[in-house]
């Protein structure tokens, strides 16, 4: 596991660096979703059944954690960046949190910013810096 690549992860998402040259989600077994099982580290297994569900007693929650055990999800990206490109990709790693900001990405709640890095000087445009 290295600090260079896990930017940030919790028990329901991690942003992951992504490197140039590799496809976010592929056919084959060579892409970046197939790495993040064995880059990020599992849920622990309280963590899908206590979220949201406050106030209750120590017992209700162990009673409903046992069936979440045994059910396991797949970290995966919830947004694509190009073969190409590089950078940060937010990964999901349950149900609840690939729903929850899928739909946020849908709504545009969510907003992807881009960085270029250029050799010499591009030419823009006066109007807001455009890069032609």
């Amino acid at each position: 596991r290295d600090d260079d690549v896990i930017v940030y992860e919790d028990d329901h998402i991690a942003i992951v660096n992504k490197p140039e040259g590799m496809n976010t989600i592929a056919e084959k077994r060579n892409d970046f979703q197939s790495i993040l099982p064995f880059v990020l580290h599992p849920p622990t297994p309280t963590a899908t059944t206590s979220v949201g569900k406050r106030n209750r007693s120590r017992d209700e929650v162990t009673q409903q954690q046992q069936p979440q055990q045994c059910r396991y999800y797949l970290p995966r990206p919830i947004h694509r960046l190009d073969r190409r490109t590089s950078g940060c990709v937010l990964v999901a790693k349950s149900e609840r949190a690939m729903t929850k900001f899928s739909q946020m990405f849908a709504t545009r709640q969510i907003q992807k910013s881009y960085y270029a890095i250029t050799f010499g000087k591009p030419r823009t445009s006066s109007e807001d810096n455009i890069i032609e």
